[in-house]
């Protein structure tokens, strides 16, 4: 009777240690997969800096190639880009989706994943001067992501930044 007795507590123990690996286990997988997500973020977020950065340069050489910046206009940036002037300020905004593939304007604004954003205005006002004179212009850049990334609440990550300035004269070419 007594070996019979210690092969069910044999059977027993072993069934404890099964379960007990089982959920250490699935806390270590769940710990995994949460930094599987950490890492592909990381990565999205470096690619998001690469795209953004080469966007922003990019606009700012298109603006500082043209004599004036009221020369601008969306065929110099290319297809998703929209210029809109009020003042002596220049809008210039390009919309892409996930891919970094530009958007046109037609298409709904909830596809609508990065936001590229340059402000183009004389840095002072351009109180008594002349219309030949030099004139320095701040060229802002914003890069933003609209969407939030895998497992985070919220959007609105701004991926990139850039100022820049250009002295713009009616001598220049």
């Amino acid at each position: 009777m007594s070996k019979r007795l210690r092969r069910d507590r044999a059977g027993s123990f072993a069934l404890y240690e099964v379960v007990l690996s089982a959920i250490v286990l699935t806390v270590l997988g769940c710990f995994t997969v949460r930094m599987l997500i950490s890492a592909k973020n990381t990565n999205a977020k470096a690619y998001d800096l690469y795209k953004g950065l080469s966007e922003a340069i990019s606009a700012v050489e298109i603006v500082k190639s043209l004599p004036h910046p009221d020369g601008l206009a969306e065929t110099d940036f290319g297809p998703g880009y929209e210029v809109l002037a009020i003042g002596s300020v220049i809008n210039v905004t390009g919309r892409f989706d996930e891919k970094w593939n530009p958007m046109d304007s037609d298409r709904p604004e909830e596809e609508v994943c990065y936001y590229v954003r340059v402000k183009v205005g004389p840095s002072v006002e351009p109180d008594g001067f002349t219309e030949g004179s030099p004139m320095l212009y701040r060229i802002d850049v914003e890069v933003t992501r609209v969407a939030p990334y895998v497992l985070e609440k919220y959007g609105g990550y701004q991926v990139f930044s850039l100022e820049a300035t250009k002295c713009f004269t009616s001598f220049a070419k």
